[in-house]
């Protein structure tokens, strides 16, 4: 029998699990919804442009989210990817990386309720230009989920964005190298911690 995996993002986590050209696609307010199957895995993965982790109640309120999150239970992993949108256009400005992270984290929790399914998220996926905000996102993501008995989160992006499989090209704009080293990775990850 093969595993459930639901994942639920921006628009870039199909730099990892999808398909690129909805990553292309720029249709604000617009879910996104596909399968992929990778080994014993059935993903389901929802994504929408524009949408930020301060904001990810949005996206949990899509009938898309609200009917996968009913099919969940201890058996299922769910993914959670958000905060580009935060990063390129909000924290900079804020300058509160700890608050965002911590209702982030409190909605994703909130959402998956009582369902007993494994959560794992991956940091954001940004820019180079955008490193350092990166790094402070990741470090109140871990703290936070240090704090909530969680996984450590799933590193994508290293010292650079090309990072085995996300490139970058002159003009800040990402893409990847390989369809399916990153999403090999993320699974890979995931196995690691738990079988």
């Amino acid at each position: 029998m093969n595993k459930k995996m639901l994942v639920v993002g921006d628009s870039h986590i199909n730099f990892i699990f999808g398909d690129f050209d909805i990553a292309k696609q720029n249709i604000l307010n617009k879910v996104f919804e596909y399968k992929r199957y990778y080994n014993n895995y059935d993903i389901n993965i929802i994504c929408q442009h524009a949408i930020s982790a301060y904001n990810v109640k949005n996206i949990f309120s899509s009938n898309p989210v609200k009917n996968a999150v009913k099919q969940l239970d201890k058996t299922c992993i769910v993914v959670f990817c958000f905060g580009c949108v935060d990063i390129y256009n909000h924290l900079p400005k804020y300058k509160n990386t700890e608050h965002v992270v911590k209702k982030y984290i409190r909605e994703c929790l909130d959402l998956v309720g009582n369902t007993e399914a494994q959560l794992f998220f991956i940091s954001p996926i940004a820019g180079q230009e955008h490193m350092g905000l990166i790094k402070e996102f990741e470090i109140e993501l871990k703290k936070e989920c240090i704090t909530r008995n969680i996984d450590d989160p799933i590193v994508v992006l290293g010292n650079s964005v090309d990072y085995n499989f996300i490139t970058e090209d002159d003009f800040g704009h990402l893409g990847r190298k390989d369809s399916d080293t990153a999403f090999k990775y993320i699974v890979s990850k995931i196995k690691g911690e738990h079988e």
